[in-house]
């Protein structure tokens, strides 16, 4: 957990809504819980190897055992390596054109877990943009303007990279390109990391049967409903991680639309250079235009979105396994 925090002189204050000014304390993420598990592969040599559990209920009384020392003693060490990083960062006089204080807390706002909602918008089409690239693996790849019919498409490709066990290798190398550039709000994999797939092939579903016909699969004209009517309607189902929809005009989907546009070069270029690093057998299935999305996986009875990236991981070897090639 990290956390922001403004210390007043220790006293039992029980309702901060009583102090003026910002909050005191904000959380600003929690590691996820394969996230954990990961993480204790890199205790060697550090206080926390042997650790039973990386989680505060088991890890603290570990250190205050391997330590001598009490939980307060390990707070308030905390505190101190807070209060160090912030002198260090008010005095630094490195560049006097800037403000690093501010600079410093923009960075660190950007890993909050609750985002603005624009933010989130934005990072949801450019993760649809990204996997549309992806899926279709062609450098000279341009995005057209939003109509119902591009927007079924690129959900769908979002939908295939986000659930689809082949594209299981890609989410690695999507977080650390998210992590070099400083974990952006709007980055496209924020976007992947913040969307209940559910939702996604309900939006697909319903954008399947408001722009096909049901009886030769060929996309139909919808005169009933305006293209921009269409297009909220599918925004609308998508749902976030923490419970929250989307929703909206489509005024402000085509914003961020257009907004994606003036960088997809960058997208493109970067969603090519990623797809290089996946072996062939995966890259194979993944630049199939005719390979459905495999989500049976999704249905397991353990499945959450925490343990989602280790029961897709399962589905690939059995998927691949299937067709003779070893993982």
């Amino acid at each position: 957990m990290v956390t922001f925090s403004r210390v007043n002189p220790w006293g039992k204050i029980n309702d901060l809504s009583l102090i003026q000014g910002i909050d005191r304390i904000k959380l600003i993420s929690t590691f996820r819980e394969y996230e954990v598990a990961k993480n204790k592969e890199n205790l060697e040599g550090t206080v926390s190897e042997g650790t039973p559990d990386l989680r505060p209920k088991s890890h603290i009384p570990f250190l205050e055992e391997k330590l001598g020392v009490s939980k307060d003693a390990l707070y308030l060490w905390c505190l101190r390596l807070c209060t160090d990083r912030f002198l260090d960062i008010i005095n630094d006089d490195s560049d006097p054109t800037i403000n690093r204080l501010q600079v410093e807390v923009r960075y660190w706002t950007t890993r909050q877990r609750i985002r603005f909602k624009a933010d989130v918008t934005q990072a949801l089409v450019n993760a649809m943009a990204f996997a549309h690239f992806i899926r279709t693996g062609n450098i000279d790849e341009r995005m057209p303007e939003l109509t119902p019919n591009v927007l079924y498409d690129y959900l769908e490709s979002l939908y295939f990279v986000g659930v689809d066990p082949s594209c299981q290798h890609l989410m690695p190398l999507l977080k650390e390109n998210w992590c070099n550039v400083g974990r952006p709000s709007t980055h496209y994999y924020q976007g992947f990391r913040e969307l209940r797939w559910e939702s996604v092939k309900k939006s697909i579903s319903l954008g399947r049967e408001m722009l096909f016909d049901e009886t030769t699969g060929a996309r139909k004209e919808t005169k009933e409903k305006t293209s921009l009517m269409i297009i909220k309607e599918m925004i609308e189902k998508l749902v976030l991680r923490d419970g929250f929809k989307i929703g909206g005009e489509a005024s402000y989907i085509i914003e961020n639309w257009e907004n994606c546009r003036y960088a997809q070069e960058d997208l493109v270029r970067e969603a090519i250079g990623l797809l290089g690093e996946v072996e062939g057998v995966y890259k194979n299935r993944i630049l199939d235009p005719k390979a459905k999305c495999q989500d049976k996986w999704m249905a397991n009875e353990g499945y959450s979105p925490d343990r989602a990236e280790i029961l897709r991981k399962e589905a690939c070897e059995k998927m691949f396994e299937a067709k003779g090639v070893k993982v």
